[in-house]
């Protein structure tokens, strides 16, 4: 077993509008990679960066763009989730676009609009009638709001970070 010990910054945000103090780490295992680790109200997100070129990692951070980021704390969140809400109004007006383009002749549209009231994504078959064979895809989007809650927390932790590396730079390091 070897054991090797390391540097860690933390930085610790507060006072911040509508978020939880907001914990960064930030740890450089060479010139040319490490990890940042955020952690914000019991939640955290962590990456490591093996190769990030001639940057350190706080300032490859901090030039990364929010998207970017969120792909590699967070793989799985997603920036735009289905608005169930709006499917039958939206599969309504889909279909009176397929009339006009004469993809449903009068008494097929009149069908399928007047069984849209109460459309939802679990009528498989309903939403492969009305949209054909990729329906699921067809859902209207509305922004994600833990991917918009994950952004705000990004922002904080770029912006914190760029402190750090400010006054890395007055010091001469």
């Amino acid at each position: 077993m070897n054991i090797k010990q390391t540097t860690v910054k933390k930085l610790v945000v507060t006072g911040i509008h509508d978020l939880d103090p907001v914990n960064v780490f930030v740890e450089e295992y060479t010139s040319t990679s490490g990890k940042i680790t955020i952690e914000c109200f019991g939640n955290a997100w962590s990456y490591f960066w093996g190769s990030i070129g001639e940057r350190s990692i706080m300032e490859f951070f901090c030039n990364c763009d929010n998207h970017y980021l969120s792909e590699k704390f967070a793989p799985q969140l997603r920036s735009e989730i289905d608005d169930h809400d709006k499917l039958p109004e939206y599969a309504r007006n889909y279909i009176i676009e397929m009339r006009k383009e004469g993809t449903f002749d009068k008494k097929k549209a009149r069908a399928l609009f007047n069984q849209t009231e109460y459309l939802t994504m679990d009528d498989s078959s309903m939403m492969f009638e009305i949209f054909g064979d990729e329906w699921w895809y067809c859902c209207p989007k509305i922004p994600n709001y833990q991917y918009l809650y994950l952004s705000k927390i990004l922002d904080v932790a770029k912006e914190a970070v760029k402190t750090l590396i400010v006054d890395k730079e007055r010091q001469g390091v």
